[in-house]
């Protein structure tokens, strides 16, 4: 009987050593995926703020194009007003052949103006 006990302490012993080596192979595991995991982290974090970035430079620049294009519509605006006015001022003045100013631009979708033929 002390034979089987014995053997029993040997196998529990054994089976202990088994169990230790499993539960330390399974710690490195968990450690190397916690580090990829974290590296992977880490990587997307920086993405993110690059990408975030990016949007706002490129917000930036669409307000600066828009405010150019607002002033540039101004412009066409004013201009076509005045060659209207200049037009109405001296509707005779400079020939039957002059191009008057503004002609030939057509108001299109309440912002902006159109080149177009004249007849």
């Amino acid at each position: 009987m002390v034979r089987g006990r014995e053997q029993a302490v040997a196998d529990l012993r054994t089976e202990l050593a088994a169990v230790q080596a499993r539960a330390q192979a399974a710690a490195v595991a968990g450690a190397e995926v916690r580090a990829r995991l974290q590296a992977e982290r880490d990587a997307l974090g920086e993405q993110l703020a690059q990408a975030q970035q990016a949007l706002g430079q490129g917000q930036a620049a669409q307000g600066a194009l828009q405010a150019e294009l607002d002033a540039a519509l101004r412009r066409a605006e004013r201009a076509q007003a005045e060659a209207t006015a200049s037009r109405r001022l001296a509707p005779g003045a400079g020939g039957a052949h002059q191009v008057q100013a503004g002609a030939g631009l057509k108001r299109i979708g309440g912002r902006g103006f159109v080149h177009c033929a004249t007849g």
